[in-house]
């Protein structure tokens, strides 16, 4: 691996915004990022211009299932549960072997052309998901999904996590790591959330979990356990293990105190709990109790767009408006949220989320220079309310390019499009 060198624009390094920065990695590792005037004269590498752009961390999107790119469009407008039972389910149980790297292969190309250098995802045949990432030379914390409504396929799916660790923790030159993804407290039961959190105490996992994303889900546990979905970690032991929490849109002040002494956090997912009608996570409250919050799309299936940045202007927007107050997660903050809080989650903050000496190189430079985005004015402001993901010229993840104005190395997108459409007519005709 050669060196790298990031030069020409702004650079806000999670903490701090220079007006021209500099980034200097060496083998993946940053060795310089600062003020452009003390960059080291021994810096060489590969050259990238951000001329015109501001150098960022790369996103971290906390909370996706990449392969639902296959399903794009194509279950709209339904509540959660009859989204879930009357299209999606139904159109999985028709996938073919191959169908879930295709899906994958898309959202990784969609991912990082949109500035993204890390997806946390939960789905099934995750060792297609593994190959794609590998691939594609972004970042993932990935997770086979776990259910035991139907109990022998429970056991099969515990197995098949175990052998899913065994062989890709770690690996892609540790750009790829392993959770135990439980679905949600409706499709596992107490019995079964206790064996995963055993499961993965036993193998040093993270748990990925869906928790109180709706209403029902919160009023139908309580009917059937006497608690609320946050006090079944806590009862079935999954406290104890690092947890990413998805949606989180209906919890309790009780449910507070739980979330803030757990190793992990919450990922909110505004898009997708927008578009479905499931509630918004009361963000700012969270974080006053001291809950890790990061940012996650949700699937292409229900989100339509895997580009962070809606979820960057809809968590900032909704924040303000369900607490009155304009002030409230003003954009250094939520892009902290996109970025370094996302890793902190995940119990990654010594490798990456801010662009500092000693941490792996991952970031996204923006272009500025268009007439939506002219004149600057406040940098910080114009990436959370202005950019999109179509704003992203180039993406650096592990001190590679992984995408540069509209190419990927090594990915031919025709091909995997072309698949991805065949996919959809089938698994959705009839929908």
């Amino acid at each position: 691996m050669s060196g790298l060198v990031v030069r020409g624009g702004a650079l806000w390094t999670g903490w701090h915004l220079y007006p021209s920065g500099a980034v200097w990695a060496e083998d993946g590792e940053i060795r310089f990022a600062g003020d452009a005037r003390d960059l080291p004269g021994e810096a060489r590498g590969v050259e990238v211009d951000a001329s015109g752009g501001v150098v960022i961390p790369g996103l971290v999107n906390l909370h996706t299932h990449a392969a639902m790119t296959l399903m794009r469009a194509a279950a709209e407008d339904l509540p959660l549960m009859r989204w879930l039972n009357e299209r999606i389910w139904p159109a999985e149980e028709r996938f073919e072997p191959g169908d879930v790297r295709v899906g994958t292969q898309l959202a990784c190309m969609e991912l990082v052309a949109s500035g993204t250098t890390v997806l946390c995802d939960m789905y099934l045949a995750m060792d297609e998901v593994a190959e794609a990432v590998a691939q594609a030379g972004i970042r993932g914390v990935l997770a086979r999904g776990l259910a035991d409504v139907d109990p022998s396929a429970g056991e099969r799916a515990l197995a098949e996590s175990e052998a899913f660790f065994a062989r890709w923790h770690g690996a892609a030159e540790g750009r790829i790591q392993v959770m135990l993804g439980p679905h949600a407290p409706y499709t596992c039961s107490p019995a079964y959330l206790r064996r995963v959190g055993e499961l993965a105490l036993r193998l040093g996992a993270g748990v990925h979990m869906h928790v109180s994303e709706t209403l029902e889900e919160v009023e139908s546990t309580r009917a059937a356990h006497g608690m609320t979905p946050v006090e079944m970690l806590r009862a079935t032991g999954l406290d104890r293990c690092r947890l990413l929490l998805a949606h989180v849109t209906h919890p309790t002040p009780e449910d507070d105190v739980i979330l803030a002494g757990l190793t992990g956090g919450v990922a909110h997912c505004p898009v997708s709990n927008l578009k479905l009608a499931t509630g918004i996570a009361p963000v700012v409250r969270l974080r006053q109790a001291g809950v890790r919050v990061g940012l996650g799309t949700d699937g292409a299936g229900s989100a339509t767009s895997l580009d962070m940045f809606p979820t960057i202007r809809l968590a900032a927007l909704t924040a303000k408006v369900t607490t009155g107050d304009a002030g409230a997660l003003p954009a250094r903050e939520v892009l902290a949220m996109a970025t370094r809080e996302g890793a902190r989650v995940l119990g990654l903050e010594d490798r990456i989320g801010t662009l500092e000496a000693g941490k792996r190189c991952d970031l996204a430079v923006v272009s500025l220079d268009r007439p939506g985005l002219e004149p600057a004015g406040d940098v910080l402001s114009l990436l959370v309310h202005g950019v999109t993901g179509q704003d992203v010229a180039v993406t650096v993840c592990d001190g590679r390019v992984v995408y540069d104005h509209g190419r990927f190395p090594g990915v031919d997108p025709g091909p995997v499009t072309a698949a991805a459409r065949r996919i959809q007519a089938r698994i959705t005709a009839g929908a």
